[in-house]
């Protein structure tokens, strides 16, 4: 089976509202990105058809020949969020193919990039303002198209249809051999500025990552450079780290796509796209028949790739695991990077 590469991948904690549904059977050639193409003439929406299709999609770079994925409605509104791409459909008596001409594909998905958050000092992410109020008033958990007043209005600068981040302080973080590395900056979704007064406005609750409340706080989206048409390739750096924090409860297995913390940063020069295969180092033995210490190899864990890169550390998700009990503490080394 060919592997079906996409290039981009998006985690979502919100499942897609699926307001009317078809299905497709997957036949073989076809990836998410064509099936887009297909379906909503803009192969960029591939992400809809994946968020739809989570339980039967464990990786998106694979898809197989028989399996049936539903096909959602997308509102007008989603539609004219995406990004759209360069690329023509062509017809045959029973067959419709979508050819690519030559898209422009991001190293790792923006969108990804932004809801995993990122790791910096309080004091160098300053808080633009504040959730006030929920609209209608009292509801406690926000999530898609739901709405919110703000604490900032057109004396501040705000004009109708600017967009904003929404984030959460989560808890400080430590390293063993680095000592504190910051807190983490959990983003929540985006707002968009409907109607304004002086110094409040009335905003829409775009993507949302996870839920959001009341006393949250927002700020001017910010994304680091994005490389586009690149692919992985071997690296010659050497960077080594370990995982010193993850984004769900510490009871629950790690999964493929959860966001996990790692004590290197620009410092060490990590960059977005850097792929690591994480290892607990081999355990020191006694040789039975000479009685000399040896070392047993190294116990491969899994990969993850960076998504957001600051001073001493980095947001990266995991691509693949090999074992269930990948922990806080595990090392991780630089196999790989992006490059053209």
């Amino acid at each position: 089976m060919k592997k079906k590469i996409i290039g981009v991948v998006l985690l979502v904690t919100i499942p897609l509202i699926l307001w009317s549904a078809r299905e497709h059977v997957v036949k073989k050639g076809d990836t998410l990105w064509d099936i887009a193409g297909f379906y909503y003439n803009n192969p960029f929406a591939w992400v809809a058809i994946w968020k739809a299709n989570m339980e039967k999609i464990k990786d998106p770079h694979w898809i197989y020949p028989g399996q049936v994925f539903v096909i959602p409605e997308l509102m007008p509104e989603e539609m004219a969020k995406m990004p759209r791409g360069v690329y023509k459909v062509k017809e045959k008596p029973s067959v419709r193919e979508v050819a690519i001409v030559k898209p422009p594909l991001p190293g790792v998905a923006p969108d990804l990039v932004l809801s995993s958050g990122f790791v910096d000092m309080e004091e160098n992410v300053k808080p633009f303002g504040i959730i006030m109020q929920t609209e209608p008033p009292g509801i406690k958990n926000l999530y898609y198209y739901q709405k919110v007043y703000i604490n900032k209005g057109s004396l501040d600068g705000l004009k109708e249809g600017d967009v904003f981040v929404v984030y959460r302080i989560g808890p400080g973080i430590k390293s063993n051999t680095k000592g504190n590395l910051g807190n983490y900056f959990k983003i929540l979704g985006k707002i968009k500025i409907l109607k304004l007064e002086e110094r409040s406005a009335l905003a829409e609750i775009l993507p949302s990552y996870d839920l959001i409340h009341v006393k949250d706080y927002i700020m001017p989206v910010s994304l680091p450079e994005i490389p586009y048409d690149v692919r992985l390739v071997p690296s010659e750096r050497e960077i080594t780290a370990q995982i010193v924090f993850r984004t769900r409860p510490k009871n629950e297995i790690l999964k493929p796509y959860e966001i996990v913390i790692i004590d290197a940063g620009e410092e060490e020069g990590v960059k977005i796209g850097d792929l690591f295969e994480i290892y607990r180092p081999g355990k020191i033995r006694k040789d039975p028949l000479t009685k000399e210490d040896v070392k047993l190899p190294d116990l491969f864990l899994g990969t993850l790739q960076v998504l957001n890169v600051k001073g001493k550390a980095s947001t990266a998700y995991l691509r693949a695991v090999t074992r269930e009990d990948i922990k806080v503490g595990d090392y991780v080394r630089l196999v790989g990077e992006l490059a053209k």
